[in-house]
């Protein structure tokens, strides 16, 4: 039996190069239609995985296996600008875990600029993170995607615990978050891929660039800061905001030789 390779709709691989995949080692398996439909789920990862769990969810899911593929395609078949403009929208609702919020955004970052520098990447998870947690996050000045989902679990839990937040997160999301430690994985893995490449050319070599559709609003003019709600820089640049963050009450006071 031939294994068709599974798809996490993380922006590597399209949804009709792998679906193409699929039907044709489906065929050489002599797989029905109601066989690909009962087994589609077993080969699907990361967010790809999350949205086929909604879909059971739903009052009527896809019927057979010809409106599986519709619906796959018309949730990942997104183009660059369709994914930069849901990116430029995605907010946290009140009911969604840290981990599925970050995989999602993640994914949206990778659909619409594979490249995306991870500044820019921590900036869009800041900007819609819901309004109670964005000052303390972006105050915890996340470095790294890995710092952000740290530093978000923290001040949601923290939260909690003092009772102004109703995020039903009291432990750890692991399915979200296993497909969340895989992303993260080959985000490091792209990013050092990156820079070895920019160092094995030479400062004065530029590199190609990506023949992803780009958005000309790239300018650090069109960014707003979530730290001082000034435009020209983002949350992480703010000139004005404080260097020690120590609030009496909120757990996050820091402490010598570290941020927090």
């Amino acid at each position: 039996m031939f294994n068709p390779p599974k798809y996490s709709g993380n922006g590597e691989q399209t949804i009709d190069e792998w679906i193409a995949v699929f039907n044709r080692l489906a065929e050489a398996n002599q797989w029905t239609p109601e066989r690909k439909s009962a087994i589609i789920g077993g080969y699907l990862e990361g967010s790809a995985l999350i949205w086929y769990s909604q879909q059971l969810l739903r009052v009527m899911p896809p019927a057979d296996w010809q409106a599986w593929e519709t619906a796959l395609r018309q949730n990942f078949a997104l183009s660059a600008e369709m994914s930069y403009n849901q990116l430029e929208q995605r907010v946290m609702t009140e009911m969604e875990t840290p981990e599925r919020y970050v995989l999602d955004v993640t994914r949206l970052a990778n659909l619409s600029n594979p490249t995306m520098p991870e500044n820019i990447l921590i900036h869009y998870l800041e900007k819609g993170v819901l309004e109670r947690y964005r000052r303390d996050v972006s105050l915890m000045n996340s470095r790294t995607t890995r710092e952000f989902v740290t530093n978000l679990q923290r001040v949601v839990q923290l939260s909690q615990r003092q009772g102004v937040t109703c995020n039903p997160v009291s432990t750890v999301d692991k399915e979200p978050m296993n497909a969340l430690v895989t992303m993260l994985q080959q985000l490091d893995a792209r990013m050092a891929a990156i820079e070895n490449q920019t160092r094995s050319a030479g400062v004065t070599t530029p590199r190609e660039p990506a023949p992803t559709y780009r958005r000309p609003r790239t300018a650090p003019r069109d960014f707003r800061c979530y730290a001082c709600n000034q435009w020209g820089h983002i949350a992480r640049d703010c000139p004005e905001r404080r260097t020690d963050y120590n609030r009496s009450g909120n757990g996050l006071e820091p402490t010598r030789g570290s941020r927090y």
